[in-house]
């Protein structure tokens, strides 16, 4: 039976988790040079989004000095959860990651809390996985900056070789909301990856789905929403 690779499955973790994970930095071969800042993509890329099953919630601006800093336990309660999830998705215990930035960038700054989540669908040609992460920064102004370092790095890292696999980065267009938001398609030889990055206050959010066959744009849409909302109301209250 044909499954999802463990390299698409450490690819899906890492680069669709925001900048970084947990554990020890693990190499990988970088193709892009320079920090021009990159743009929210204005053009849709060549996905044919399909109907989503993930309810829609209202999407709204969050640049909010109020927004609170949240501590461990407060932040995991702020990630979305199996309940939140379209049918059929079971959520996967967690475990230790390495550390991997787009084409080895170096972050200005440091989160000092991060949470996540991660959930499988289905088996062999049919497994689809979603990830949602929140990393907490220090303040409003640190979560900007470390924000910033990963828009320079997605406008000239068009593609790398990460554990013997090469990757391709394409900007994607997405939904604004939180402060700022941006979106990548990753492309290699046995999977598709969709992520979607958004400042949100004093963090970065990040949600992703990926698949061999099955990717859907529409679901990743929907959740964004929904962990963007969960989140800015956990940090409003």
């Amino acid at each position: 039976m044909l499954r999802l690779s463990p390299t698409a499955v450490t690819v899906l973790v890492l680069a669709l988790t925001g900048c970084g994970g947990d554990g020890d930095d693990a190499g990988a071969a970088g193709s892009g040079s320079g920090t021009p800042s990159v743009t929210n993509a204005a053009t849709p890329t060549s996905v044919e989004p399909t109907t989503s099953s993930v309810p829609s919630a209202s999407i709204s601006a969050t640049d909010d000095p109020a927004l609170m800093v949240l501590n461990q336990g407060e932040l995991e309660a702020a990630l979305l959860t199996i309940t939140d999830m379209p049918p059929g998705y079971s959520q996967d215990p967690p475990k230790d990651r390495p550390i991997h930035y787009f084409c080895n960038y170096d972050p200005p700054v440091m989160p000092t809390a991060t949470v996540r989540h991660d959930f499988t669908k289905g088996g062999g040609l049919s497994t689809e996985l979603a990830v949602v992460r929140i990393e907490q920064l220090g303040n409003a102004d640190e979560a900007a900056r470390y924000y910033s370092a990963l828009e320079d790095a997605l406008g000239t890292c068009d593609g790398e070789t990460y554990q013997d696999t090469a990757l391709t980065y394409s900007p994607m267009s997405v939904e604004q909301t939180g402060d700022r938001a941006i979106g990548v398609k990753i492309e290699a030889d046995d999977f598709t990856l969709f992520e979607v990055f958004i400042l949100t206050g004093p963090a970065v959010l990040s949600v992703g789905v990926g698949g061999l066959v099955n990717t859907d744009a529409n679901v990743l849409t929907g959740l964004v929403r929904r962990q963007v909302e969960r989140y800015s109301s956990a940090a409003s209250n």
